[in-house]
């Protein structure tokens, strides 16, 4: 997520992306798309304040329009999935991509 903070207001849809650690790839093939994804669509369902409006995937970054009624859920929901997107690379690549953070 962004650094510069905004007032959270409930039901506001924000622009909220992410990328990867010195704008290095965080999708290396179509099946990352599709994990990436998959927890999206896994972990949505667990904060039912939070509505995906769009997004759009892109080799080393992200962006998604998002609403929810409550700040923690939006930050919970984007913490939930980046962090078991990691955990997913950092399992299938093992050594292959470089090692510490994966987004900024």
């Amino acid at each position: 997520m962004p650094s510069q903070k905004f007032p959270f207001i409930a039901g506001l849809p924000y622009h909220v992306y992410n990328r990867g650690f010195q704008k290095q790839r965080i999708f290396f093939n179509d099946r990352d798309f599709i994990r990436f994804l998959q927890g999206v669509e896994y972990y949505l369902p667990q904060y039912p304040t939070v509505s995906l409006h769009a997004f759009c995937l892109l080799p080393n970054h992200f962006h998604f329009v998002l609403s929810a009624q409550t700040e923690e859920d939006r930050e919970g929901f984007m913490r939930k999935i980046q962090q078991s997107y990691a955990m997913y690379l950092k399992t299938k690549y093992q050594e292959e991509i470089p090692r510490g953070q994966l987004f900024e």
